[in-house]
């Protein structure tokens, strides 16, 4: 079989990706899965719809997209539905990148951004932020954007961070889309679904992109339910590329479901608890002799480095997983690993597990 020129490109320079080693009797603190422990009478109630898989589901999810665009103040041609956030961030790639097209990337962050853009045959030109700030996207990395932004045409950013939990001050992304010209996405998918953060900024510009999904504070990955906030002229172009059937009947109700305002509550509150949790452990763990904690105050993700030992593996062999950055641009070879928080239960095993690692 003969690839295409893209594929021969993409298969050449495609980004490293988080280096996990899943195991069957492993505990994982590597994704969101489990986080959110959805009651009994949810699942009930979820079931009720499975009857609906004998019938193609509505390929617009109408309702589905009116209760969020009520939730959001908005009109409903501002959002696009998807199968996660994933297939909106290759779908926003093959409509507006051609080979040799640049974009920017902050890092570190989410390695579906580089991998998109390298599909397309763009250029990705990284800025790193640095541990020694935090990791933090300041005043001179917002320079740095708009210096390389003059020949850019995405700018792909990300608050919450992942992986650094980080978030970008509102005046700094006015000034990256006051100063350039180039379509700014930015990943609020550490966000709920529901949040308004950032949404007034898509009146100052129709050249802003929000990404939103259901699997990280719902907790409900599997459910694979994303979406794309913009201006009605970027969402028309979306929708127009977007496959119809894209998203199964249960995740049409099951999404209706969990934007009940008794479902928003017990989601808002179980995660204000698991990013309390995730506070509370990184102050004991950044206590661990060796241990760099890197400060994250809105997400349940802990970023942490051991001085010589390599975490990763050391938690692997106690059959922890992990997520092993040591690939990811910015941090690659300074033996970073992500831990993903949610109980209290969870956060005493791996905190009794570092411990023993950084005191033998």
């Amino acid at each position: 079989m003969k690839l295409s020129k893209l594929s021969q490109f993409w298969s050449t320079h495609q980004p490293k990706k988080y280096l996990n080693q899943p195991l069957s009797t492993a505990i994982r603190f590597d994704a969101p899965e489990g986080i959110m422990p959805w009651p009994t009478s949810f699942w009930k109630k979820a079931a009720l719809a499975l009857p609906r898989l004998s019938s193609y589901p509505n390929p617009s999810a109408n309702k589905l997209k009116q209760k969020l665009a009520r939730l959001l103040n908005l009109d409903q041609v501002q959002l696009s539905l998807a199968a996660g956030s994933d297939e909106i961030i290759d779908n926003l790639t093959r409509l507006m990148l051609d080979p040799h097209d640049e974009v920017i990337v902050v890092n570190p962050i989410f390695f579906r951004f580089a991998d998109a853009s390298l599909r397309q045959g763009a250029i990705v030109n990284d800025i790193d932020t640095a541990a020694k700030n935090g990791f933090e996207v300041d005043q001179a990395i917002v320079q740095k954007v708009t210096t390389k932004a003059k020949t850019a045409k995405i700018i792909w950013l990300c608050s919450p961070n992942n992986p650094t939990g980080k978030t970008i001050r509102p005046s700094f992304l006015k000034d990256i889309l006051e100063s350039t010209s180039a379509t700014v996405i930015l990943d609020q998918t550490h966000e709920f679904p529901w949040s308004h953060n950032h949404l007034d900024l898509l009146q100052r510009s129709d050249r802003l992109i929000l990404l939103r999904s259901f699997s990280k504070t719902c907790g409900l990955p599997g459910l694979r339910l994303g979406f794309a906030i913009g201006s009605k002229q970027l969402i028309q172009t979306l929708e127009s590329w977007r496959l119809p059937f894209n998203l199964n009947a249960l995740t049409h109700t099951i999404g209706q479901q969990v934007l009940q305002k008794e479902n928003r509550k017990f989601v808002e509150a179980t995660v204000f608890q698991i990013v309390k949790n995730t506070r509370q452990l990184a102050k004991k763990v950044s206590l661990l002799p060796g241990i760099t904690c890197v400060p994250n105050p809105s997400t349940n993700l802990l970023l942490i480095k051991h001085r010589h030992k390599n975490l990763y593996q050391e938690l692997l062999e106690n059959d922890i997983v992990t997520t092993n950055l040591n690939h990811l641009e910015s941090i690659k070879n300074q033996h970073f690993v992500r831990i993903t928080t949610s109980t209290q239960a969870k956060s005493r095993l791996i905190f009794q597990k570092l411990s023993e690692i950084c005191l033998r």
